[in-house]
């Protein structure tokens, strides 16, 4: 008896913990101006895709690095990534180690994917893999996972990894706000 409450506590707290939000969540768009498109119909043609890199939303200090994998579908090829809005990627178009000066907050546009769609392709779905780290902009940074909402433009649904709980701004009214100065 005492064996089964232990593995039934293990298990809630493996449960708990897989069921926790993120302080930092990503998203995989097709849309340059909107971080929420993150499917469309694929268009059987061969010619350029582009899929953009955005931070949705983030602790109120925002963040400062941020670290995947990227495998993109069999379809596109060539693809490579360029960062935007300042920042810089000290890796490659597979695996980003992203840096950034400012400590933005969601939604921020932080860089595309382009490359060429193949001929006999069928599109396909894209995610962020690997570490899936953020790292926060707090007086000691630290690394924190993060969630993501990849990309599809074929008839499945894009991957959605955790769901994020940071906000970029924190309520308060303006007496709050003046009380921190007197």
């Amino acid at each position: 008896m005492k064996r089964i409450l232990t593995i039934v506590s293990v298990l809630t707290l493996v449960m708990a913990a897989g069921a926790q939000a993120e302080d930092y969540g990503w998203s995989l768009s097709f849309s340059s101006t909107d971080g929420g498109v993150n499917t469309q119909d694929f268009v059987p043609s061969p010619g350029q895709f582009f899929i953009y890199l955005w931070l949705d939303c983030t602790l109120a200090d925002g963040m400062s690095a941020a670290e995947f994998d990227v495998t993109p579908p069999a379809a596109y090829f060539g693809h490579a990534f360029t960062p935007l809005n300042g920042v810089l990627n000290a890796g490659n178009a597979n695996n980003l180690l992203l840096a950034v000066g400012g400590c933005p907050t969601g939604p921020f546009l932080a860089g595309q994917f382009g490359g060429y769609i193949n001929l006999f392709g069928n599109g396909g779905a894209m995610c962020l893999d690997g570490a899936r780290v953020t790292v926060d902009c707090a007086l000691n940074p630290s690394a924190h996972p993060s969630a993501v909402n990849g990309s599809a433009d074929d008839s499945s649904e894009p991957c959605v990894v955790g769901e994020c709980s940071g906000d970029a701004v924190e309520d308060a009214s303006w007496g709050s706000i003046k009380g921190l100065y007197r």
